[in-house]
């Protein structure tokens, strides 16, 4: 009976250990989040962060495209540009969703509207797990490295500078009075750089002159300018009217007939016949089209003896 007892206690010792290690395990399954759902809540912010990239993406690669000459010209005039075209130009490389599935390539577009002062630009991204879009404004400010870049929000002193400073103006000399001397004189040469080409208008009759800052294409066709009517005659001849008159028969063309009168033998009477029918008249109509350019001019100044000539600069003062 001693052994029995003795035999007996190690063993509900030990299911009793092993029942408090289980219980223990299920406490921290429950406090603590598992691996799955770290990955789950990982892959949520990556879905974020996955589609914000994508569009910031899509805009860059518009902001490098739309240089002056491929916007639209005339305020409200706008410009669409599909993700599919953007691919077909190798602007970008083709954006996937988070999970991996390619995004509408016509419903995801760029599109830029001209205003009075600078331009819109949206950027639309349609893609299955999300949809959205964002909006940028466009400008020439005196900060842009090239022609046009994003609006930055300024400042108070940068909005000062910027206002003090205007970016390609014609008009505008660069003056150095810490260049003045007793003496000198002001001399300045100006030279001018064009933009690229832009599109081409669309043909009108409307004459238009070449310059330095349009290039102008003719055509000359052939088409239909307006209609005429033309007059065909003959001669009708038509069977006399035969009566009897005094014991005597008579042929009679009635007044109705060029040859009025009785005629003692069978004649025929005769009558104008005249048709009518419009026909298209055609001469040759020249077309135009022309594309335009912008054209900056930039001073250079330089200070000299007012007795000096300098190659390439006019003296101003």
């Amino acid at each position: 009976m001693y052994e029995d007892n003795r035999s007996g206690f190690p063993v509900k010792k030990v299911i009793l250990a092993i029942l408090i290690l289980v219980i223990i395990f299920f406490i921290l399954m429950w406090l603590f989040p598992t691996k799955g759902y770290l990955s789950n809540n990982k892959e949520n912010a990556s879905v974020v962060k996955t589609f914000s990239e994508n569009i910031e993406l899509i805009k860059d690669a518009a902001m490098g495209y739309y240089t002056d000459e491929r916007l639209p010209q005339d305020t409200g005039d706008k410009d669409k540009m599909t993700l599919d075209e953007m691919l077909d130009k190798h602007l970008i490389t083709e954006p996937v969703d988070s999970n991996n599935e390619r995004c509408d390539l016509q419903k995801s577009y760029v599109e830029v509207t001209k205003e009075e002062t600078e331009y819109l630009m949206k950027i639309n991204l349609a893609c299955k797990d999300k949809t959205d879009y964002i909006s940028a404004h466009m400008g020439s400010y005196t900060y842009c490295v090239g022609d046009i870049c994003e609006k930055k929000n300024l400042t108070n002193n940068e909005t000062s500078k910027e206002n003090e400073t205007p970016k390609n103006s014609e008009t505008t000399e660069i003056a150095s009075t810490t260049s003045t001397a007793s003496g000198n004189c002001k001399f300045v040469r100006t030279s001018v750089r064009y933009t690229n080409y832009g599109n081409w208008s669309g043909w009108t009759k409307t004459k238009i002159t070449p310059s330095n800052t349009r290039k102008v294409q003719m055509k000359t066709v052939k088409e239909k300018t307006g209609e005429t009517t033309k007059v065909t005659t003959v001669e009708g001849r038509y069977k006399a009217q035969k009566i009897s008159s005094g014991g005597q028969t008579v042929y009679v063309c009635s007044s109705a007939y060029k040859n009025e009168g009785r005629y003692a033998r069978d004649t025929a009477c005769l009558k104008d016949i005249s048709t009518y029918r419009t026909v298209p008249v055609y001469s040759n109509v020249t077309y135009y089209r022309y594309q335009d350019r912008k054209a900056y001019y930039d001073n250079d100044v330089k200070w000299a003896s007012c007795n000096k000539t300098l190659k390439g600069y006019r003296k101003v003062s």
